[in-house]
């Protein structure tokens, strides 16, 4: 499955993260405005695509599924 992950970065610093089931970062990046509008115009917004059969993410997205991180 095809996955964006959305992270929001303050002053140099992490401090979000959430996963959008879908393949179109501008979506998952409108999506994350509208969940978390206090980071709008604050935060550094960052979409990168996450495939679950790669590997390389298989565990990470299990464990975002476990923490309820995706939409």
């Amino acid at each position: 499955m095809e996955y964006i992950r959305i992270t929001s970065y303050y002053e140099g610093k992490l401090v979000a993260e959430h996963l959008y089931l879908t393949n179109n970062q501008v979506k998952a990046i409108d999506w994350f405005k509208k969940d978390y509008p206090a980071h709008v115009g604050k935060c550094i917004i960052v979409a990168e695509s996450i495939d679950s059969d790669d590997t390389k993410w298989k565990e990470y997205v299990t464990v975002c599924h476990r923490c309820g991180v995706i939409n």
